[in-house]
């Protein structure tokens, strides 16, 4: 379970050392099995700290969702000399690996986002690279908004702020 919710990235696992006990092969087995029933309930109950993000298109239910982007859905957001791309997820928004987020911070930026920062830096899921910081994998926020007042550095309205190629913005996509 610890491989698990270390890969799926979604928390963060404070116990980094499993218990190396060894099981005899037929224990192993039911084991691996009633892994895999708690892996498929916990999503069920509003858990999803041991899966991956999955990517919704507009239109496109939670239960259709995929692992690889379409590009068309693919959003974009510009501030302070940065740019960023992301997609909704399964959870809320994902910032794509390789966005860029602005070192700078208005006074209007949410505290949490400021601690935040702090945190995906000590996890290495952003560096420092000059002056902005650059995402070194996906990472799920909890919406639109908080992922653009994290890309800014100021609190956003991600629904205006989040655009297609065209220069739609995702409130409109959302719309339908």
């Amino acid at each position: 379970m610890i491989e698990t919710a270390q890969a799926g990235k979604r928390a963060m696992v404070m116990n980094s050392v499993s218990s190396g006990s060894a099981l005899p092969e037929a224990d192993r087995a039911e084991m691996d099995v009633f892994i895999e029933r708690v892996l498929q309930l916990l999503p069920v109950l509003g858990i999803h700290h041991f899966s991956s993000a999955s990517f919704l298109t507009p239109g496109q239910s939670r239960s259709q969702s995929n692992t690889a982007p379409d590009e068309s859905s693919v959003l974009h957001l510009s501030a302070k000399g940065v740019s960023a791309s992301g997609l909704r997820s399964e959870e809320g928004f994902t910032v794509i690996k390789g966005s860029r987020a602005s070192k700078e911070t208005t006074k209007t930026c949410p505290s949490g986002t400021i601690k935040n920062r702090k945190r995906l830096l000590e996890k290495g899921v952003i560096i420092d690279d000059g002056d902005s910081y650059l995402f070194t994998e996906d990472y799920e926020f909890s919406s639109p908004s908080s992922a653009g007042a994290f890309v800014s550095g100021r609190s956003t309205n991600g629904l205006v702020a989040w655009i297609t190629a065209d220069k739609v913005p995702l409130k409109q996509l959302d719309a339908g």
